[in-house]
């Protein structure tokens, strides 16, 4: 994450599906809060927050799109299934309408 400068990373499970997103944060505060042993063996599911970037589907409309924008940096987008495909980002989004 320190590498790409990200800040949350979504998180897919093995079958493609978005389980949620995950910030640094949550690892600081994970980390904090278990034994350092422990905390590396537990699987970056069980740090993911419920109410965290909530994801569209690709059916979504553009107004829905924009409001979750205004409060995250990025919307994951999931297909019918939940399987996660991408993310819109603000910078797109604003970045489109210049």
């Amino acid at each position: 994450m320190k590498t790409h400068h990200y800040t949350s990373v979504p998180v897919i499970n093995t079958e493609g599906k978005y389980i949620g997103s995950v910030s640094e944060g949550d690892f600081l505060w994970n980390l904090l809060e278990s034994d350092p042993d422990s905390f590396l063996k537990q699987p970056i599911s069980s740090i993911v927050r419920d109410d965290y970037l909530e994801a569209c589907s690709i059916n979504t409309s553009t107004e829905k799109l924009f409001q979750l924008l205004l409060d995250q940096n990025y919307v994951p987008i999931v297909d019918d299934r939940n399987v996660f495909i991408g993310i819109v980002t603000r910078k797109t989004i604003l970045s489109s309408l210049i």
